[in-house]
């Protein structure tokens, strides 16, 4: 599927819907037309302006609160920094929350989403980069993770023994 073409289409159809995917990073607005296609029974092989059609009808469908998310869980992390240092606010959870509801449109795992991934790696080397008394804030995180990992593990043993 040429996806060119078919944003082409949907522009003609209605400027809106497309304004509102074009804020929609690549990869979730091409999963996006993939799971409209699905839903929508078209072939691969599919006449892009029948699919664009669909397209138009399903984000027309879509809530509104969700559609208004699409450019926060869009912004990769350098992205994002630059816009919390504007606004002075946190985003970071606030995008990640956006993106997990994005993921429950696509039915789209955590370890499918190539752009979530994206983003975890950048935000883990920017950690590895910030340095106190010569660790790492990533090496703070994961001491973190072991020690609560290693508790989990000494209360699930002491209930399996208890025979809870």
């Amino acid at each position: 599927m040429n996806y060119d073409i078919l944003e082409r289409h949907i522009y003609e159809i209605n400027t809106s819907t497309y304004d509102k995917l074009d804020t929609l990073n690549k990869f979730y607005r091409y999963k996006l037309y993939e799971k409209i296609r699905k839903i929508s029974n078209l072939d691969d092989i599919c006449d892009a302006e029948t699919l664009a059609y669909a397209v138009v009808n399903f984000i027309d469908s879509i809530d509104k609160n969700i559609l208004d998310s699409f450019e926060l869980a869009s912004y990769s992390y350098r992205e994002l920094l630059q816009v919390q240092r504007i606004t002075k606010t946190r985003l970071t959870r606030k995008a990640n929350r956006y993106r997990i509801n994005i993921r429950r449109i696509l039915s789209l795992s955590r370890d499918d989403d190539e752009f979530q991934l994206s983003f975890d790696n950048d935000k883990k080397e920017r950690y590895q980069q910030i340095k106190f008394n010569g660790y790492s804030v990533q090496d703070s995180i994961n001491r973190k993770i072991k020690n609560n990992r290693s508790r989990d593990w000494s209360i699930s043993q002491s209930l399996n023994q208890k025979g809870v």
